[in-house]
């Protein structure tokens, strides 16, 4: 559920922006705060319908005429109203609405609302909201009963993997102590071929034809060649010195990995079935977004 959650602005490309008390009341709907144009209303305990007008809107008054006239009917959702211009909705869209569930954020959206349809409008789209809310809770519930089941196997990986790096612990030590004088020549290889460049690179950086940067780039080639090759055959030698440190740890390895199967094979057994329903109402709470996405109410349509 978490690719779902969007902020507000965000969903109708817009910023955050300063706006009046959700208390005070402007043409009979209240407006929007900036708090929650800005979490697009996910602190809110109802979904929200806001409407986004301006005052060179001729449709926009009567549209929130008639959405207020709609909150009386519909105490389920919360409605407002905000100004376009602050927050970047084009005149050529207004009177513009949209619908924010909380966990969900925007859900759906319309240009040029016909206040002549608020009502079917309203009913629709409380509807769709408060069946997006319950199925959200239904969602969360069944995360929580996943992760709650998922703890005591989970306690036991960690306790494992704490065991095995105790256990391989001397091997790391070993191997350290192995490949220290080889980091050492390392960083003498790099010393020496950063020397030996000198200022080759910002030439490089301050070429002012392609043709130059192509001559200096051939000279860094040619002169980090032997540095590169002394590289490759000190990683070789790390390479063989690796490969029974590696062997070992393998073998010290190898019981704790048929634990952490075992128990990883416990887990799934026992989540099946709460996954199964999670995948479930997930797809229940998709195919409701969807429908209220892409499958516009008649009365939403002039």
């Amino acid at each position: 559920m978490s690719k779902k959650l969007i902020t507000f602005a965000a969903a109708i490309a817009v910023a955050v922006v300063t706006a009046l008390p959700a208390s005070a009341q402007t043409n009979g709907l209240p407006t929007a705060t900036a708090a929650d144009l800005g979490n697009g209303f996910q602190s809110s305990d109802k979904p929200a319908i806001v409407v986004f007008v301006s005052p060179t809107c001729t449709n926009c008054p009567a549209a929130v005429e008639a959405l207020a006239k709609q909150q009386a009917k519909h105490p389920e959702v919360k409605i407002f109203q905000a100004n376009a211009s602050e927050v970047g909705v084009p005149d050529t869209s207004l009177p513009f609405v949209a619908v924010a569930v909380p966990g969900l954020a925007i859900t759906y959206r319309k240009a040029n609302f016909d206040p002549a349809t608020a009502d079917a409008f309203v009913t629709k789209r409380a509807d769709v909201a408060i069946k997006e809310v319950a199925q959200i809770a239904v969602v969360k519930s069944l995360e929580d009963k996943i992760d709650a089941a998922s703890k005591p196997f989970d306690d036991q990986l960690e306790a494992i993997d704490a065991q095995v790096k105790t256990a391989v612990k001397p091997v790391q030590d070993k191997a350290d102590k192995a490949l220290a004088p080889l980091k050492a020549k390392a960083q003498d290889i790099q010393a020496r071929a950063e020397k030996a460049l000198g200022t080759l690179p910002q030439d490089l950086e301050n070429a002012k034809t392609a043709e130059e940067a192509a001559k200096i780039q051939a000279q860094i080639e040619e002169k980090v060649k032997p540095f590169n090759d002394e590289m490759v055959a000190l990683k070789a030698q790390a390479t063989e010195i690796m490969k029974p440190l590696r062997e070992e740890a393998a073998g010290i390895m190898k019981p704790f990995k048929e634990q952490v199967d075992q128990v990883n094979a416990k887990k799934e057994a026992a989540l099946s079935p709460l996954n199964a329903e999670y995948e479930k109402a997930s797809a229940a709470l998709d195919a409701l977004t969807k429908q209220d996405e892409d499958a516009p109410a008649p009365a939403d349509k002039k």
